[in-house]
């Protein structure tokens, strides 16, 4: 569900998300950048996946996710991984924000 939009102090529009079953809100900016209220009002950039972990948590997946959903979960962070989680959007590498968990993948090493 759409839910609000919220101005950042910096003028960045940032779309506030809430899903209908796990009630949990998805942030998204203009260019579908993923960001979270770490205090009350104050927002940072956080990756695509970590967001995706916070709105579908493994509870919901294992107990009431139907395998649609499940599927679509897995679709979503194989592309969050594979586009680099918007770590580039940033202009810099974002540290994870949220729990580790089941789906955790840290950043590979793109070194030679």
């Amino acid at each position: 569900m759409y839910m609000q939009d919220i101005t950042l102090e910096n003028r960045l529009t940032v779309h506030a998300y809430k899903h209908s079953e796990t009630r949990r809100y998805l942030l998204l900016d203009d260019d579908a950048d993923a960001w979270e209220d770490i205090d009350h009002g104050r927002y940072r950039r956080m990756r695509h996946s970590d967001a995706i972990e916070q709105v579908f948590p493994t509870g919901w997946l294992l107990e009431l996710a139907t395998e649609e959903d499940r599927a679509c979960v897995r679709e979503a962070l194989r592309k969050a991984w594979d586009g680099d989680n918007g770590d580039g959007a940033a202009g810099a590498h974002i540290l994870p924000s949220s729990p580790a968990c089941g789906f955790r993948r840290l950043p590979q090493s793109h070194a030679g």
